[in-house]
């Protein structure tokens, strides 16, 4: 490494100390720097951060070929030894990822990434995702619930919080009649749990929806024209010939005929089989001490002959 490099390593991870994440002074001690990509990392971390720069041209270039759009700046990646360490860096406890279009940098929790569905290729295309859609659409343009929604269709992943289809928060909510509008989630997620599960799959169903009924040239056309400064209403319109009102409507109705009690009851088959056979063992056992009782019982009753036949 030569002396120029040393010093640029040195005061990129000072300017990093500075910043307001919660980074620790005692993590990013290792810097990758490739044509493609940089990398900051812990120590332990060397061999994932070169498989991730490997794996890194890769994916820019299907994310780029997707939306037919190029990068105007490469991210930092940033990988987090330790789950502690993450968290000092974000507000919300179930987050393993996230990506700053300000800071032009993207984050990884390393720890999730041994956790089911988690790898660490499709969290790292979600949140460049992310990246890219913000460097060709502003912010207050581009709906949250539509940004997330995209980032899981490109990376066929659930988000950056830890779920499994059988924890569906949307199937329960229709079952309920109690699911989300877009419009409550076009600027933010809720906080809770349970509220940001269910915003997570109302994203991802709503923009799975339009792309399978519109087809996947339009959806881009209608991003390259947010892109010129139209509002999502006005593209809809202009790209999809319908409101964002009744599209909602038509995607609602299409959840509720597909979202059935026999389909949730199918999620949950091993888990009902389970609780089932459960309460039959119970069942059986408490049929069986009541037995012993009453023929323990019926034989106190018996008067006993003590005297012999003749």
């Amino acid at each position: 490494m030569t002396i120029l490099s040393r010093l640029y390593s040195y005061v990129l991870l000072a300017l990093l100390s500075l910043l307001p994440l919660g980074v620790p002074r005692a993590f990013a001690a290792h810097v990758l720097r490739t044509q493609a990509v940089e990398v900051i990392f812990d120590a332990p971390l060397d061999a994932p951060a070169r498989d991730l720069a490997k794996r890194f041209p890769e994916i820019r270039q299907s994310l780029e070929t997707i939306f037919q759009w190029t990068f105007h700046q490469i991210p930092t990646i940033t990988l987090v030894k330790d789950r502690e360490d993450f968290l000092k860096m974000t507000r919300n406890p179930l987050t393993v990822a996230f990506a700053s279009h300000e800071r032009n940098r993207i984050v990884i929790d390393h720890s999730r990434m041994i956790v089911a569905p988690f790898t660490l290729e499709t969290t790292l295309r979600h949140e460049l995702c992310h990246i890219l859609l913000h460097q060709h659409i502003d912010r207050d343009r581009l709906p949250r619930w539509l940004d997330e929604g995209l980032c899981q269709w490109v990376s066929d992943s659930i988000g950056e919080m830890l779920q499994s289809q059988k924890q569906s928060a949307l199937n329960e909510a229709i079952l309920a009649r109690g699911q989300m509008s877009l419009k409550q989630i076009r600027y933010r997620f809720p906080e809770d749990r349970r509220g940001r599960l269910l915003a997570y799959d109302a994203g991802k169903s709503a923009t799975a929806h339009m792309i399978r009924r519109y087809g996947k040239p339009r959806v881009i056309d209608l991003l390259h024209l947010m892109e010129r400064g139209e509002p999502l209403e006005g593209a809809m319109v202009q790209i999809l010939a319908i409101s964002l009102d009744s599209f909602e409507t038509q995607w609602h109705n299409t959840l509720k005929r597909k979202t059935t009690w026999f389909t949730f009851f199918s999620h949950y088959l091993y888990e009902i089989l389970f609780s089932l056979m459960a309460l039959l063992t119970i069942y059986g056992f408490i049929r069986s001490r009541i037995r012993k009782r009453n023929y323990r019982d019926e034989d106190e009753d018996d008067p006993i002959n003590e005297e012999g036949s003749v």
